[in-house]
């Protein structure tokens, strides 16, 4: 199923959903959006040989459509990016659009629900596929998605879910379209009011467009949701294993603190991933998130990121390699945002961003900017 079927499959089934009874009943409420922006990167392609910087313009209006009726609510969202560069040899004007739709029915025993995702970036946004290889290009990307969970007990929940996503990239570069099907099964169990255990199975399958061989990665993790009065933390571990022989344990620790002014949020992680360079990579995450309060109308925050990446051997035959460090990406940034009225904020920010390759010259950019957001709940 490539990106135009799997279009085509979503619009029929938003032609189905809005058909209904239930959509027709529903009482609807609108919310607009919008985003004016104005940043500097003094290093775009995150090149070793710093060609130059570069100013962008962005706009990005957007509509999202919320619909209630009884048990069931639906979703529709359409928004676009508009970006301008001053010197498109280092950063391409694009235009990205972007598209949602979800359904949820939140019964007494069951809940089901079915979404669709589409959007657009830039390959510079696109997460862990390259780097310092020709990012000029777009990244496309097609969810399709369903949901469902049953209470078997007053304390036990079964759930399953499962999607298939269409990934496919326009422009130069070395990338290679790619399909991921993915299907879990996860069992709940509440240990206390404010504690749940639960063991999850999956299995996910790359299917590379070019005919190469697909790759799957069956997983299992155990894990635990702890919440107090003012923290959660969120811990799950386990293994994966390819259809190559393949094996690693994967797994992740969350924590939230919520304060009276401020909310932190840590993150640990080793993930599988599929890439636009082929085959599948793991992810070893480290984030920190950080938000305080200064006032009633402001609010300040810091973000850093760090993602070591495993080598995706390169052949007709991709597969899991976890001996060799490919290239780690570290960003850090800080903001500052401002209520200007109750539709309107304005927001400064400013991001460093280094990449290391094994073996290779790193890079690093620095960006700064400053943007004006525009929210309407009641449109």
């Amino acid at each position: 199923m490539d990106q135009q079927r799997l279009a085509g499959l979503s619009i029929l089934l938003a032609g189905y959903l809005l058909s209904t009874a239930e959509v027709q009943a529903a009482t609807w409420q609108g919310t607009v959006t919008s985003r004016l922006s104005t940043e500097y990167d003094s290093n775009p392609t995150m090149s070793p040989n710093y060609p130059g910087g570069v100013w962008r313009a962005l706009f990005e209006p957007g509509y999202l459509a919320t619909g209630r009726e009884g048990v069931d609510e639906f979703r529709a969202g359409v928004g676009i990016q508009v970006e301008r560069s001053s010197d498109t040899s280092l950063s391409q004007n694009r235009n990205s659009p972007r598209v949602g739709l979800d359904w949820r029915h939140e019964g007494e025993v069951n809940t089901i629900g079915i979404s669709y995702n589409y959007f657009e970036t830039a390959i510079r946004n696109a997460g862990p596929i390259a780097v310092n290889q020709g990012l000029y290009g777009t990244s496309a990307s097609g969810t399709l998605s369903g949901t469902w969970g049953y209470a078997l007990g007053e304390r036990s929940t079964l759930s399953a879910d499962g999607s298939y996503q269409a990934v496919s990239y326009k422009g130069p570069g070395p990338y290679l379209n790619y399909s991921m099907r993915t299907a879990g099964l996860k069992y709940s169990y509440e240990l206390s009011e404010r504690n749940t255990s639960f063991v999850r199975v999956s299995d996910s399958e790359y299917v590379p467009s070019d005919g190469g061989q697909a790759i799957r990665v069956p997983s299992a993790l155990l894990g635990l949701d702890l919440k107090t009065e003012k923290t959660e933390w969120i811990v799950e571990g386990g293994r994966f294993r390819d259809n190559h022989g393949h094996s690693g344990p994967i797994g992740s620790l969350e924590a939230h603190f919520n304060g009276e002014r401020n909310q932190l949020v840590l993150t640990v992680g080793h993930v599988v991933l599929a890439s636009g360079l082929g085959g599948v990579i793991k992810d070893d995450q480290k984030k920190v998130s950080w938000r305080y309060a200064l006032s009633e109308n402001s609010n300040t925050g810091i973000d850093v990121e760090r993602n070591t990446y495993y080598y995706v051997q390169k052949s007709s035959l991709p597969i899991v390699a976890i001996n060799a460090v490919d290239y780690s990406a570290t960003a850090a940034g800080a903001w500052l945002e401002h209520d200007l009225n109750v539709f309107w904020k304005v927001r400064t920010y400013y991001q460093h961003r280094m990449n290391k390759i094994t073996g290779g010259d790193g890079a690093f950019s620095n960006m700064v900017g400053i943007s004006f957001g525009y929210l309407n709940p009641n449109f």
